[in-house]
């Protein structure tokens, strides 16, 4: 027994690859989104009730719609993917009601559907934390952070120009690897660094010492960055209707 596991990657693979969905631990990304087969005893608390049958965990159906417009090729992985999907699994996990919502439109019975929140295990970043992170990366006293995958689905030119206009803004700070994809925003921007890739052991450090975290994001299945920015205590600025807002 097995499952398919499909969730935003962390890193933003920009590279279609295509494999066959085997019974073993294997993993790829497309565009983005990162599928990984795994044995369902790596989940046996998700894993107990469902007796015998297939499980298949569904993080993001909508990548799809950008898929299509990147990459004919990946969009046919996509839905090859799906139909296995639709296919094989007797339960269908969802991070979100908005995945859930997703899976509908896709044509899956409602009553295949459960909902299974993510989570994160984080501790809270001490003070020394944050002054560390704060020398390493020379923050300001103030500053608006993103962190993410850098693609045209996080809306980063919608928040650059919202922070344009507001007086005396803080910097905004931008984390995370390059994806595909142009975002409309330069990294000559004014008032915005981009930082690129980051340590994960410095990520704590970077939004408890954030003024706001903001994830405008347009397409999501979850958005375990606006948890994670909240599990420092640190006020987020997020997307209404997406599953980002149930978070």
């Amino acid at each position: 027994m097995h499952a398919l596991l499909i969730l935003a990657s962390a890193e933003g693979g920009a590279n279609p690859l295509a494999f066959e969905i085997l019974p073993a631990i294997t993993a790829f990304t497309v565009f983005g989104v990162a599928f990984a087969i795994l044995s369902v005893k790596v989940w046996p608390t998700i894993a107990k009730g469902l007796d015998e049958r297939n499980s298949k965990i569904v993080g993001e159906i909508k990548a799809a719609e950008e898929a299509r417009a990147a990459a004919k090729a990946a969009q046919a992985e996509f839905e090859r993917s799906l139909a296995n999907v639709k296919r094989r699994a007797d339960v269908v996990l969802c991070s979100s009601r908005a995945t859930m919502d997703d899976c509908l439109v896709a044509g899956l019975a409602a009553d295949r559907l459960r909902l299974v929140p993510l989570g994160v295990a984080t501790d809270r970043a001490s003070h020394l934390d944050v002054a560390r992170v704060r020398r390493r990366y020379g923050l300001p006293a103030e500053y608006l952070l993103f962190v993410g995958t850098v693609e045209p689905r996080k809306n980063l030119r919608r928040l650059v120009a919202a922070r344009s206009r507001v007086p005396d803004a803080p910097p905004l700070i931008v984390v995370g690897a390059e994806g595909w994809g142009a975002t409309g925003v330069g990294t000559d921007a004014p008032g915005v660094r981009f930082l690129g890739f980051v340590p994960e052991g410095d990520l704590a450090g970077l939004y408890a010492a954030a003024a706001a975290f903001c994830y405008p994001s347009e397409l999501e299945g979850y958005g375990l960055p606006v948890l994670e920015a909240m599990a420092q205590a640190t006020p987020v600025v997020t997307s209404r209707g997406t599953a980002t807002e149930e978070t």
